[in-house]
C-alpha cells in the first residue's frame, strides 16, 4: 500500500451498497407477490360508497324504546327472543345507494323462530324509511358502520277503539301498556276494499301498546333508527 493512500472498507458485517440494494428489491419483490395473489378486490374497501354502488348491508333495526326489532344478528335476536320481546331474523340486504322508491310500503323479508322452526314473512317497511337507508349509505367504507335515523315528518301513533282494536285481532281486556303485538298493512287497498285481501298482499310490522284508556288503545308502530354495516361493495 502507497503511503497515503486510503483503504476501502466495506460496510459494518460485510455489508456492501449491492447487497442492501438487492436485499431491498427481494422485500418488495415478496410483497408484490403477497399483494397480486389477494387480487385488487382489496381496493373496493378504501372506497367511499358512491350513488349507484350496489351494497350489501346487516343491520339492526330497532324501536323508540331501544329494542331490535329486525336483525341480521343471529346472537342478537336470540337475547331479544330471550327477554320476551318480539323481534324478527334477516338476511343481509342488497341496496342501491341512493335509489328511491315511491311505493308506500317496500315489503322486506324477515324469519320469525317458531315451533315448526324459522317461518318466512314479510315486514311493512314504509318508503321513506327504505329511502333513508339507501340515502344514508353513501360515503361508507366496507367494514364501516352507521346509525341511520328512520324517524320521519309522520306520527305513527293511532289511537283506536275499543272495537277497532279487537277488529285487528287485539284483547282489549288483556291489554297491557308496553306489551306488543303485530299489525297487518295490506298491499292492495282496493283488494282490500273488496275483500279479496290474500296473505301474500299483506305485510306486518311490530306495534307497541303506548295507552290503554276506557275509550280504546293507543299504538305506535314507529321505528327509531337502523344500524347498518356495509359487508361488501359491489358484490359479484
Amino acid at each position: 500500500m502507497k503511503p497515503g493512500s486510503k483503504s476501502k472498507k466495506n460496510a459494518p458485517g460485510g455489508w456492501n451498497w449491492k447487497k442492501i440494494v438487492i436485499v431491498v428489491f427481494c422485500i418488495a419483490f415478496a410483497a408484490l407477490m403477497v399483494v397480486s395473489s389477494l387480487g385488487f378486490g382489496w381496493l373496493e374497501s378504501l372506497k367511499e360508497v358512491k350513488a349507484g354502488d350496489t351494497i350489501m348491508l346487516s343491520y339492526t333495526v330497532r324501536d323508540a324504546q331501544g329494542s331490535p326489532v329486525i336483525t341480521t344478528n343471529q346472537m342478537l335476536y336470540n337475547q331479544t327472543i330471550e327477554k320476551g320481546n318480539v323481534a324478527f331474523l334477516a338476511a343481509p340486504l342488497k341496496v342501491v345507494t341512493n335509489a328511491t322508491t315511491i311505493k308506500e310500503i317496500f315489503p322486506l323479508e324477515v324469519f320469525m323462530r317458531t315451533i315448526a322452526g324459522y317461518q318466512p314473512l314479510f315486514y311493512a317497511l314504509f318508503g321513506p324509511e327504505y329511502n333513508s337507508i339507501t340515502g344514508g349509505i353513501a360515503g361508507l367504507r366496507q367494514g364501516e358502520t352507521k346509525q341511520i335515523s328512520l324517524q320521519g315528518e309522520e306520527n305513527f301513533s293511532q289511537m283506536m277503539t275499543v272495537e277497532e282494536f279487537e277488529q285487528i285481532g287485539g284483547n282489549y281486556s288483556q291489554a297491557v301498556v308496553g306489551k306488543q303485538m303485530l299489525i297487518g298493512f295490506s298491499m292492495d287497498p282496493e283488494a282490500e276494499a273488496g275483500n279479496t285481501t290474500s296473505p301474500q298482499s299483506t305485510v306486518s310490522r311490530v306495534a307497541r301498546i303506548n295507552a290503554k284508556t276506557d275509550g280504546g288503545i293507543i299504538l305506535d308502530y314507529g321505528l327509531d333508527v337502523v344500524e347498518v354495516t356495509v359487508v361488501e361493495v359491489n358484490p359479484r
